[in-house]
């Protein structure tokens, strides 16, 4: 296709060269009428690319070259790779290497708009010298790279070619040169010298001896730290291109280690003894992962300091990796220490996740009662009782100080902020907003029950309902002061319109503390008393299967248009038919659900356990498919149910079902 004038003043502003697509200057014949076929002449309407080859020998760095083959006419060569496509026009560029080495020339670059081939002559105006041709870089990816072993002193014909297109290309070629300190061609790596003995040897192939942990690569294989005295070191380590895992994209190492309940893990990663003897040498990640790679705390050395962390998760098994994604800079050494244990605060050893611990367990010394360092000061601008369903308060961070910073939302970075006060003769819900007209910034709005204590935040916002102003609700109780902080994202500050209302269940509003509110006092009718949903297992059951036997049970359900009575699936949009199924489990086990959808059918089907929590084992969208299966595992015996929603209204149909109970 045509490039527009607007793509070549995009390479102008980006300060990349605009190479022609085709000769430039005097007609090139020695004659006005006809061909005779000399190099020289284009009378025939044909230019020849090899009349005007352009040197780019300068740009054998990956310095990028931008042109377009949309105006050169003719076919005046065609690469091996591609040598069933119609005619294109080509552009040619020439280098000649100073050194031998593999030199990489590819248009898998950002400006490439087309389907391209390139090939490398080393006679431009013969086919038979083509050195190396390809057409598109990887199932998928139409753009071309190629590689070759270039000798010094020879010339090179890059043709950059098109398969049944024109447009314009982003070319860059690559010299690898061993000890240029540029990772080019085949190099595994290049430290900018020949030197054998120091991680990447005088080849610049990596140079890498295996740790005592080399199978630890990935979760099943990672090293078992049970039974060991904490803390632990484990020293020699060493990130080799063999610690790459395919699966996760990184090349690693891997810790196992249990966690009880309330303890902590400490993760310290220093330098190594011979490669990278400093966390300012070291490129790379530690992180504490569950079995399904979910992160409870990490690092990186990307800043030139140490990784240092700690975290407090749940009791499991957890695990520790130390990784990096870009071999290249491989391999590196280090030591990690890990620590598991109890933190006490008030035993003057700070340990865990406690950011102080000052011998006491008491507040407003600069360390709190839960080990949290304190703010320094706490300025109140007032008190906000009689402003409940009344007044909104406003005020203006800007010229304020930063004196606190939220938690566990927004981005602390500077902003200052006004702080409230609320203490209520009654408890009762309290909604804080700063969602109104007279806020002017992106706030970030937070509630503590100690005014310098970080670890007395009880609530958070930053964005509410897809705006920058933010709402929260916290209950208060009776007699107790809490503290309001109107604050901003980052360094953000500003203007702010304030208000705090005390929602009532039953009038008719659902507030952001209310699932529903349907101004009536009748349980189980989808909006129970407390203004919360009513659980799908206390709404009564379209069909009842009984108690299922081992094997294939079969139903078939019809939605209907208009019988939307039980609360909307999580993976469904609400207000098509829906219907729910009843049946028990004698044993305990995995159930497989097959369905079978009669078009244009489109339910969704979700499967609960009657439980306190009436918990969702699974919600199931098959997004149109006529037929599937799913798995729901480890359902326990006792009562369960089967929950099938239209998509929307109009999706409603037969769904036939087989139900294969343990």
């Amino acid at each position: 296709m045509n490039r527009s004038l607007a793509y070549f003043l995009l390479l102008a502003l980006l300060g990349l060269p605009v190479l022609p697509g085709c000769p430039s200057g005097g007609t090139g014949d020695d004659d006005d009428s006809v061909d005779d076929d000399d190099d020289d002449d284009d009378d025939d309407g044909a230019s020849d690319p090899c009349d005007s080859v352009t040197d780019i020998t300068a740009n054998l760095d990956g310095t990028p070259v931008t042109g377009a083959t949309t105006s050169a006419s003719g076919n005046a060569l065609t690469g091996s790779c591609a040598a069933d496509s119609p005619g294109a026009g080509e552009v040619v560029f020439s280098v000649t290497p100073a050194t031998s080495g593999l030199i990489t020339a590819t248009t898998d670059n950002a400006l490439t708009d087309f389907d391209t081939v390139l090939y490398v002559l080393t006679d431009c105006s013969d086919e038979n010298t083509e050195v190396v041709c390809n057409d598109d870089a990887a199932q998928g990816n139409t753009n071309s790279i190629l590689q070759w072993d270039g000798d010094a002193g020879t010339t090179y014909y890059i043709v950059v070619d098109g398969y049944e297109a024109t447009g314009g290309f982003e070319l860059t070629v690559d010299l690898a040169v061993c000890g240029d300190g540029a990772v080019a061609g085949d190099e595994q790596c290049d430290d900018n010298n020949t030197d054998s003995g120091d991680g990447c040897a005088a080849d610049c192939t990596w140079e890498c001896v295996d740790d005592s942990n080399e199978d630890d690569d990935d979760v099943a294989g990672a090293t078992s730290l049970t039974g060991a005295t904490f803390p632990t070191t484990a020293a020699g380590q060493v990130l080799c291109p063999s610690d790459f895992n395919e699966e996760v994209g990184v090349y690693g190492d891997w810790w196992a280690v249990d966690v009880a309940e309330g303890e902590y893990v400490q993760v310290d990663v220093a330098g190594g003894a011979t490669l990278t003897t400093t966390c300012a040498d070291q490129t790379l990640s530690a992180a504490l992962l569950d079995a399904d790679l979910t992160a409870f705390g990490g690092g990186d050395t990307t800043e030139g300091e140490c990784v240092s962390f700690a975290a407090e998760p749940a009791a499991g098994t957890y695990y520790i990796a130390v990784f990096w994604d870009d071999q290249t800079v491989a391999p590196q050494d280090y030591e990690v220490t890990v620590d598991v244990g109890t933190s006490v605060c008030g035993d003057d050893l700070q340990t865990g996740v406690e950011e102080c611990d000052d011998g006491n367990t008491d507040g407003d010394d600069g360390c709190s009662a839960t080990c949290v360092e304190e703010d320094a000061t706490c300025t109140v601008v007032a008190a906000t009782e009689t402003n409940i369903d009344g007044a909104s308060l406003t005020g203006d961070t800007t010229t304020g100080t930063d004196d606190h910073a939220p938690q566990a939302c927004g981005l602390a970075g500077g902003a200052a902020e006004d702080v409230y006060s609320l203490t209520v003769t009654e408890d009762q819900a309290i909604i804080v907003d700063l969602l109104n007209p007279g806020t002017a910034y992106d706030t970030t709005l937070y509630v503590r029950e100690n005014c310098v204590d970080p670890g007395a935040e009880i609530a958070c916002n930053d964005d509410a309902g897809g705006e920058l102003s933010s709402t929260l609700f916290f209950d208060a109780l009776k007699d107790v002061t809490y503290y309001i902080f109107v604050d901003g994202y980052e360094a953000e500050v500003g203007a702010y319109e304030m208000t705090l209302t005390a929602p009532v269940c039953g009038d008719g509003n659902v507030d952001i503390n209310e699932e529903c509110d349907d101004m009536n006092g009748t349980p189980a009718d989808g909006c129970e008393n407390d203004c919360t949903i009513t659980p799908i297992c206390a709404s009564a059951e379209d069909e009842d299967l009984g108690a299922l036997s081992s094997g294939d049970n079969t139903a078939t359900v019809t939605l209907v248009a208009g019988a939307d009575d039980l609360p909307d699936l999580d993976c469904s949009s609400p207000g098509g038919g829906d219907y729910m199924l009843r049946f028990e489990l004698t044993t305990a086990g995995d159930v497989t659900i097959a369905y079978s959808q009669t078009m244009p059918t489109d339910a969704q089907i979700g499967v609960f356990t009657d439980d306190v929590d009436c918990t969702v084992g699974i919600c199931n969208d098959p997004v149109g498919e006529p037929t599937g299966s799913f798995v729901v595992p480890g359902l326990g015996v006792g009562e369960h149910f089967i929950v099938l929603e239209a998509w929307e209204d109009g999706g409603e149909g037969d769904v036939a079902l087989t139900i294969t109970a343990p």
